[in-house]
């Protein structure tokens, strides 16, 4: 028979997400009372909370097979080049990353690869989903979920960053179903986060040239994304 997981994939996830950050918030305010960590407590409950589902979900990762996969990601280096490049460009001050950023920055990788590709595609191939439509579903599924930076965010920069989510979620949706590696997109997530967090009193405008550059970056990275897909994978995704 099988699980609530397997049969509803996309609403298991949907309440997984849930309780899974719910857990993370609680976590985060218990670790915040402690003086030292106070500024890092979301990120490190993010990261208990996420080993937690390794354990409960093994399953979903006992073929991994770590790094098999760092070439095929190697295009969301584009988007962390992208991120140096703004920082560059505005007049941003360049800083080297410390132990705190590199929390700061790691902490949402592991979360979000874990549950959106980790558990939601080997859910959905469960499920009898091509590998087209998994990844399809849990990049759209990734992006949606960043409308909840509404709370704090215009709506116009809520949509921006809602899509570019969708974007890399295709792309590490394509190179997990292609290599079952979900250690080679944790780092790529990371990066991408860090090249974001190196450059300090930026300006946030950004001028039509570059946007116009930025959309053509998201392009080739959606092509890419569904071609690597079409090809099929080169490694069984069985569990």
């Amino acid at each position: 028979m099988k699980s609530f997981g397997t049969k509803k994939p996309v609403l298991f996830e949907l309440l997984l997400f849930i309780i899974a950050m719910a857990a993370a918030v609680i976590l985060g305010v218990i670790l915040g009372n402690v003086n030292e960590i106070r500024n890092m407590s979301m990120a490190l409950s993010r990261i208990i909370v996420t080993l937690i589902l390794l354990v409960i979900f093994r399953k979903c990762f006992r073929n991994e097979r770590p790094l098999a996969g760092i070439g095929y990601a190697l295009p969301a280096l584009l988007l962390a080049a992208w991120n140096a490049a703004c920082g560059l460009a505005f007049g941003g001050k360049f800083e080297l990353p410390d132990a705190e950023v590199i929390i700061l920055s790691a902490a949402p990788a592991v979360f979000e690869e874990v549950l959106f590709r980790g558990i939601l595609i080997s859910n959905l191939k469960e499920n009898g989903k091509s590998d087209m439509s998994a990844m399809i579903i849990s990049a759209v599924f990734f992006g949606l979920v960043h409308l909840t930076n509404i709370v704090g965010m215009s709506l116009p920069n809520t949509l921006i960053q809602t899509g570019y989510a969708t974007v890399i979620g295709l792309l590490f949706g394509a190179v997990y179903l292609k290599k079952h590696d979900i250690l080679s997109v944790m780092i790529m997530h990371g990066l991408i986060d860090l090249s974001s967090h190196m450059f300090v009193n930026r300006s946030t405008v950004i001028t039509p040239a570059m946007l116009a550059a930025f959309a053509g970056i998201l392009l080739l990275v959606v092509v890419y994304s569904f071609v690597l897909t079409k090809n099929g994978r080169e490694d069984s995704f069985e569990h």
